[in-house]
Protein backbone atom coordinates (compact mmCIF):
# COMPACT_ATOMS: atom_id res chain seq x y z
CA UNK A 1 0.00 0.00 0.00
CA UNK A 2 2.08 3.17 -1.18
CA UNK A 3 0.48 6.49 0.77
CA UNK A 4 1.55 10.00 -1.14
CA UNK A 5 0.28 13.53 -0.54
CA UNK A 6 -0.36 16.71 -2.43
CA UNK A 7 2.35 19.55 -1.35
CA UNK A 8 1.20 23.01 -1.99
CA UNK A 9 4.54 24.09 -1.90
CA UNK A 10 6.38 24.95 -5.45
CA UNK A 11 9.61 25.39 -6.48
CA UNK A 12 10.96 28.73 -5.12
CA UNK A 13 7.68 29.05 -2.99
CA UNK A 14 7.61 29.50 0.99
CA UNK A 15 4.20 27.78 1.02
CA UNK A 16 2.84 30.34 3.17
CA UNK A 17 3.18 32.77 0.61
CA UNK A 18 0.56 30.56 -1.88
CA UNK A 19 -1.58 30.35 1.00
CA UNK A 20 -1.82 33.96 1.82
CA UNK A 21 -2.80 34.43 -2.32
CA UNK A 22 -5.01 31.95 -1.73
CA UNK A 23 -6.63 33.44 1.20
CA UNK A 24 -6.38 36.71 -1.03
CA UNK A 25 -7.94 35.64 -3.88
CA UNK A 26 -11.01 34.56 -2.23
CA UNK A 27 -11.43 38.01 0.26
CA UNK A 28 -10.87 40.10 -2.81
CA UNK A 29 -13.63 37.61 -4.69
CA UNK A 30 -16.25 38.03 -1.41
CA UNK A 31 -14.82 41.71 -0.80
CA UNK A 32 -13.92 42.86 2.03
CA UNK A 33 -13.67 46.17 4.75
CA UNK A 34 -10.77 46.53 7.12
CA UNK A 35 -12.56 47.06 11.07
CA UNK A 36 -10.56 49.28 13.35
CA UNK A 37 -9.00 47.76 16.56
CA UNK A 38 -9.69 50.63 18.52
CA UNK A 39 -8.58 53.69 16.27
CA UNK A 40 -9.85 54.45 12.61
CA UNK A 41 -7.36 56.03 11.07
CA UNK A 42 -9.18 56.97 8.22
CA UNK A 43 -11.18 59.84 10.54
CA UNK A 44 -9.34 62.79 11.71
CA UNK A 45 -8.65 62.60 15.67
CA UNK A 46 -11.10 64.11 18.04
CA UNK A 47 -8.19 66.33 19.43
CA UNK A 48 -9.34 67.89 22.75
CA UNK A 49 -12.71 67.38 24.59
CA UNK A 50 -14.50 68.12 27.20
CA UNK A 51 -13.05 64.14 28.45
CA UNK A 52 -9.44 65.16 28.15
CA UNK A 53 -9.12 68.51 28.82
CA UNK A 54 -7.35 69.07 31.88
CA UNK A 55 -4.92 65.80 31.28
CA UNK A 56 -1.84 67.80 31.35
CA UNK A 57 -3.22 69.79 34.46
CA UNK A 58 -4.07 66.21 36.18
CA UNK A 59 -0.47 64.74 35.43
CA UNK A 60 0.98 67.54 36.14
CA UNK A 61 2.31 69.19 32.78
CA UNK A 62 3.10 72.15 31.22
CA UNK A 63 4.03 73.15 27.83
CA UNK A 64 8.02 72.16 28.14
CA UNK A 65 6.29 68.46 27.82
CA UNK A 66 6.19 66.41 24.89
CA UNK A 67 3.06 64.34 26.18
CA UNK A 68 3.77 60.88 24.39
CA UNK A 69 0.29 58.74 25.02
CA UNK A 70 0.47 55.10 24.87
CA UNK A 71 -2.99 54.52 24.67
CA UNK A 72 -3.24 51.05 25.86
CA UNK A 73 -3.95 48.45 28.54
CA UNK A 74 -0.78 47.62 30.66
CA UNK A 75 -1.12 44.44 29.14
CA UNK A 76 3.28 42.57 28.47
CA UNK A 77 2.14 41.57 25.11
CA UNK A 78 1.56 45.23 24.14
CA UNK A 79 6.09 45.61 24.65
CA UNK A 80 5.27 49.11 26.38
CA UNK A 81 9.02 49.16 27.49
CA UNK A 82 9.99 50.04 23.83
CA UNK A 83 7.81 53.26 23.69
CA UNK A 84 9.39 53.87 27.21
CA UNK A 85 12.92 52.99 25.34
CA UNK A 86 11.61 55.76 22.67
CA UNK A 87 11.40 58.39 25.53
CA UNK A 88 14.92 57.65 26.86
CA UNK A 89 16.34 58.15 23.81
CA UNK A 90 14.41 60.72 22.54
CA UNK A 91 15.53 62.75 26.32
CA UNK A 92 19.60 62.38 24.98
CA UNK A 93 20.96 65.23 23.24
CA UNK A 94 20.28 66.12 20.18
CA UNK A 95 17.50 64.25 20.16
CA UNK A 96 15.80 66.94 22.64
CA UNK A 97 16.93 69.67 20.59
CA UNK A 98 15.19 68.30 17.68
CA UNK A 99 12.09 68.77 20.17
CA UNK A 100 12.76 72.13 20.75
CA UNK A 101 14.05 71.15 24.31
CA UNK A 102 10.76 70.10 24.89
CA UNK A 103 11.08 66.98 28.00
CA UNK A 104 9.42 63.84 26.51
CA UNK A 105 6.87 62.21 28.91
CA UNK A 106 5.71 58.59 28.47
CA UNK A 107 1.74 58.66 29.75
CA UNK A 108 -0.11 55.00 29.58
CA UNK A 109 -3.66 56.41 29.62
CA UNK A 110 -5.50 52.66 30.42
CA UNK A 111 -6.05 50.26 33.51
CA UNK A 112 -3.60 47.30 34.43
CA UNK A 113 -5.44 44.16 35.53
CA UNK A 114 -4.20 42.53 38.72
CA UNK A 115 -2.32 39.86 36.81
CA UNK A 116 -0.46 42.61 34.93
CA UNK A 117 0.15 45.00 37.91
CA UNK A 118 3.32 42.73 37.97
CA UNK A 119 4.17 43.95 34.70
CA UNK A 120 3.67 47.74 35.32
CA UNK A 121 6.09 47.72 38.19
CA UNK A 122 8.86 46.40 36.25
CA UNK A 123 7.79 48.68 34.01
CA UNK A 124 8.05 51.36 36.55
CA UNK A 125 11.53 49.95 37.99
CA UNK A 126 12.60 50.33 34.54
CA UNK A 127 11.49 54.29 33.93
CA UNK A 128 13.55 54.57 37.32
CA UNK A 129 16.66 52.82 35.93
CA UNK A 130 16.80 55.18 32.51
CA UNK A 131 15.24 57.83 34.10
CA UNK A 132 12.67 58.38 31.67
CA UNK A 133 9.24 60.21 33.16
CA UNK A 134 6.56 57.59 33.21
CA UNK A 135 2.76 58.32 34.05
CA UNK A 136 0.03 56.20 34.37
CA UNK A 137 -2.87 58.09 34.40
CA UNK A 138 -5.25 55.05 34.02
CA UNK A 139 -8.15 57.42 36.21
CA UNK A 140 -6.21 60.78 35.31
CA UNK A 141 -7.52 62.51 38.11
CA UNK A 142 -5.22 60.16 40.44
CA UNK A 143 -2.20 59.65 38.07
CA UNK A 144 0.92 58.40 39.30
CA UNK A 145 4.17 59.94 38.35
CA UNK A 146 6.73 56.76 38.40
CA UNK A 147 9.80 58.80 38.15
CA UNK A 148 10.30 62.76 38.21
CA UNK A 149 12.14 64.55 35.19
Amino acid sequence: MRIGFVSTRMAGTDGVSLETRKWAAIFRRLGSVVVPNIFDFSQTAPGITHRNADLRRALPLNDQHLLILQPTRVVRRKGIELALSLVCQLRRWPNRRRLLNKEPVLTISHHASDEDWGYLEELRALARRWRAPLYYAAAHGGAQLSIGP
